[in-house]
């Protein structure tokens, strides 16, 4: 199973909400610093690797070679120094309520499991949100799928300010 997620707006309307995307810093914990690059032709296959280490699922080649035509401001690795570390790739879409309107799709984001908890994620996803809602006014809507019994991640986005809006049986037999 897993949950389909929205960003909503305090009004029930889908939109990216400054409300909601921001997020305090925890104080408490350690957090560091990496350096977001672009996805391209050059690094594409550590994409893919990084994927084999931090996803339950594995992508076929189509979905690489869709990548490169996705808007470079919404797929970045992260790197600590020379390493990467983490990635986020989301694709921008048509959205079906609205023939003026876009959605973004957040396909992938992930953090090695020894660099989770320090913020690697928050800074990835701020990073989108930030993208989405300075260069994409017309998108509304953010959405994404997270297996159910992945409680970091349902914690994390929820954090985040999106909502589940259903649940979805054998979703990832179907990549």
């Amino acid at each position: 199973h897993v949950y389909l997620f929205y960003n909503y707006n305090s009004l029930g309307m889908t939109s990216i909400c400054v409300t909601y995307r921001k997020v305090e810093p925890d104080t408490t914990k350690k957090t560091l610093k990496v350096a977001l690059r672009a996805i391209d032709d050059n690094n594409v296959g550590t994409f893919r690797v990084l994927n084999r280490n931090i996803l339950p699922v594995t992508y076929k080649d189509k979905f690489y070679n869709d990548i490169k035509g996705y808007p470079e401001r919404f797929k970045r690795l992260a790197y600590s120094g020379a390493n990467v570390i983490g990635a986020v790739a989301c694709r921008l879409e048509n959205d079906p309520s609205s023939e003026e309107h876009k959605r973004l799709y957040l396909m992938v984001i992930g953090v090695l499991a020894a660099y989770r908890g320090l913020g690697v994620g928050s800074q990835l996803l701020e990073y989108v949100l930030d993208q989405a809602s300075k260069y994409h006014h017309e998108v509304k809507s953010i959405y994404l799928h997270v297996q159910t019994s992945n409680e970091d991640a349902v914690t994390f986005y929820k954090k985040f300010g999106f909502k589940i809006i259903e649940t979805i049986d054998d979703y990832y037999t179907r990549v």
